[in-house]
């Protein structure tokens, strides 16, 4: 039996008791946000990376590094961003492939805590805006889907203007590939299985854009006013699995949204805590964003 690690995760929060309706990422308020905690269990998937695929599962584990290590943008966007898309041309069948963002974390959520709690001590915490732009790019730490259909409608509205209606006349979808820069220990990513995601777990969230200037890395995201994502509500049939100690060699790709299937077309995930591994250094990853699409198979 695969083993599994007894940890806690942060669900969506109704408003009524202090949760909230929407979000501006990238500053005070999403440290300060409030959150429905439960214990869950993540199943280590190790050595059963096969049995799940990403058409029945909304997740896949497969091996794949790019052809560089360089972290700089605009060798990303060159060589990456290319080699990257050929790949998810293979894992989803699509016929065409866009990517439209990046992220590259090395920090952690905690370290973005504590420079808040410094900074709320010199300026106080009641001068301190929720909309102020503020820390690093760190790990999710709460059960999300990057997009909802609205959401992905929008970001592709903002990123490819002018085909847009075109390419929404067939089936198309958003994915993600998320891979490890160093091998992770600290804050794995946990993913949920798509099929014990219901309609009734998903939340819409509004999510805006920072104060521009005050993040790169979040304006890159949404070339608009924001868009659409998902929290998710708290349901003891999700089962939730992370790959233990991931390799810079190994990705992992799972969905977002799919104009077909959608029962299937979600995979709500974030990081975690993993008890064995409490002091180990920040995790470092790079997650990448593509539109999909399936332009020889109907819309539904």
């Amino acid at each position: 039996m695969a083993a599994a690690v007894d940890t806690t995760m942060n669900y969506h929060l109704d408003p009524a008791m202090g949760g909230m309706k929407n979000v501006t990422f990238g500053t005070v308020g999403v440290l300060r946000r409030k959150f429905d905690n439960h214990p869950i269990k993540v199943t280590d998937l190790r050595g059963r990376e096969a049995d799940f695929k990403i058409h029945a599962n909304a997740f896949e584990v497969c091996r794949w590094k790019p052809s560089t290590d360089s972290l700089e943008d605009d060798e990303i966007k060159k060589i990456v961003f290319p080699e990257a898309e050929e790949f998810i041309k293979k894992v989803t069948g699509a016929t065409r492939v866009h990517c439209f963002s990046h992220l590259i974390r090395q920090s952690t959520f905690e370290q973005n805590l504590e420079a808040l709690k410094q900074l709320e001590a010199i300026r106080g915490k009641d001068n301190i805006s929720d909309n102020e732009g503020f820390g690093k790019t760190v790990p999710a730490r709460y059960a999300h889907v990057d997009q909802s259909g609205k959401g992905a409608r929008s970001l592709l509205s903002d990123h490819l203007p002018e085909e847009a209606e075109k390419l929404t006349r067939t089936r198309w979808g958003t994915v993600n590939l998320w891979r490890p820069l160093v091998r992770v220990q600290r804050d794995p990513l946990g993913f949920c299985d798509g099929r014990t995601l219901s309609e009734e777990d998903l939340v819409p969230i509004d999510t805006v854009p920072p104060p521009k200037g005050t993040s790169s890395f979040y304006e890159a995201i949404s070339r608009g006013d924001g868009f659409q994502t998902y929290e998710i509500r708290y349901n003891p049939r999700h089962e939730w699995y992370y790959l233990s100690e991931m390799e810079p060699e190994e990705a992992l790709i799972f969905k977002c949204y799919d104009t077909k299937d959608s029962s299937r077309s979600r995979c709500c995930h974030s990081s975690f805590r993993n008890p064995e591994y409490p002091d180990a250094p920040p995790r470092e990853s790079m997650e990448m964003r593509f539109f999909v699409f399936y332009e020889d198979q109907p819309l539904e």
